[in-house]
């Protein structure tokens, strides 16, 4: 099955590889075939189809499983999809190209915002591990603030002002040093041997 450009291709790799991966690709492009009606080996060719049969049909969207015909043969059902679904719309996709270019978020374009917002991800990721309170500052009493905000790399200086200490370990030492904190300490160490 050719899906390198197809709109299913993604999928149609992972349930391949997945299917390789239990051996059973082989019933999917029909180099396991199926046995003799009277073979003993019938009734476990039915059961992996079934099960074949249920996997490709759980990994379809909800809303669009309904929308496919039931069959008993995964090749056939395999067969089906790739027909439905791997059908390319080229001037659809560069429609969709095209409007995702020109998407923005108020006048700045998707490409700045999600940098600005990867930035602001990456800054409250550093911030977790401290304990801060925020103070508001009336603007005439916040000389700093209102000194760096006029400064073309404010973020700079702002990381030369601050400077965050992290209490966790002090915390811990607080806690260790109480009688509670040095019972849970003797008790690891019943624990660990």
């Amino acid at each position: 099955m050719d899906t390198n450009f197809s709109p299913i291709a993604t999928e149609a790799r992972a349930m391949r590889t997945s299917l390789r991966a239990r051996r059973k690709w082989g019933c999917i492009d029909g180099t396991i075939g199926k046995p003799e009606e009277e073979s003993s080996k019938m009734e476990d060719w039915w059961t992996v189809q079934s099960m074949l049969v249920s996997w490709i049909l759980n990994t379809v969207e909800p809303n669009l499983r309904s929308t496919i015909s039931y069959m008993e043969n995964a090749r056939d059902l395999w067969d089906d999809i790739k027909e439905r679904f791997s059908v390319v719309n080229g001037p659809r996709i560069q429609q969709l190209k095209s409007e995702l270019a020109g998407c923005k978020q108020g006048a700045v374009s998707m490409v700045t915002y999600y940098g600005k917002m990867k930035k602001q991800q990456r800054w409250a990721t550093k911030l977790q591990g401290f304990h801060y309170e925020i103070f508001y500052k009336h603007g005439r009493d916040n000389r700093v603030v209102d000194a760096l905000s006029r400064c073309e790399s404010a973020e700079s200086i702002l990381v030369s002002l601050s400077s965050p200490v992290p209490t966790v370990l002090t915390q811990l030492a607080q806690y260790y040093a109480t009688t509670e904190g040095k019972q849970l300490v003797e008790k690891l160490l019943k624990f660990s041997t």
